[in-house]
């Protein structure tokens, strides 16, 4: 999707846009780019992920990441940020301009590589980001752990939470 166009591609095609064209020019990160891939799980709870561009760590540059663009689209936010440097200040900067742009919107918090971590280190981390959080927006905010290298540890939770958040949409 791209202004008012929507066209099917490849998976060729659209590794060539979102890397070789991308380099050549940035415009295209302000394109919506709807990727359709069978997944049983998401499927059965109607869930649809919106993956943004990182901002690679600069809190002061928002304006070129169209991730703002886009954070009205999304139910809830998912804000994710890596386990050796949680909760820096360009994140700190990042999710008040997200609460500023979106004040209702439901935000969860996601520590990526927690397999970098071992389990005392794990939640020192936790406890950390929590009062962190606590103290930035006086609120306490749903907090979980995941590991692309060991994904059984800590899948089975992120998507037990998919699961209850529908169940509560289906109880309400």
């Amino acid at each position: 999707w791209k202004g008012n166009e929507l066209r099917a591609t490849s998976i060729e095609q659209l590794e060539h846009v979102t890397t070789i064209q991308h380099k050549i020019s940035s415009a295209l990160s302000t394109s919506l780019i709807f990727l359709k891939t069978p997944n049983a799980v998401l499927e059965q709870l109607n869930v649809c992920l919106i993956d943004t561009p990182g901002f690679f760590d600069d809190a002061h540059n928002t304006d070129s990441n169209p991730t703002f663009d886009f954070l009205q689209l999304a139910d809830e936010v998912w804000f994710m940020f890596a386990a050796e440097e949680a909760l820096t200040y360009s994140e700190k900067i990042i999710i008040e301009k997200m609460m500023d742009i979106a004040p209702n919107m439901p935000i969860s918090f996601i520590i990526n590589k927690v397999d970098l971590l071992d389990e005392d280190e794990l939640e020192e981390l936790c406890e950390d980001v929590e009062r962190k959080l606590y103290k930035l927006f006086h609120k306490r905010y749903p907090l979980y752990m995941y590991s692309s290298e060991e994904p059984n540890d800590y899948r089975p939770t992120i998507i037990d939470v998919l699961k209850k958040k529908k169940e509560a949409l289906y109880v309400s």
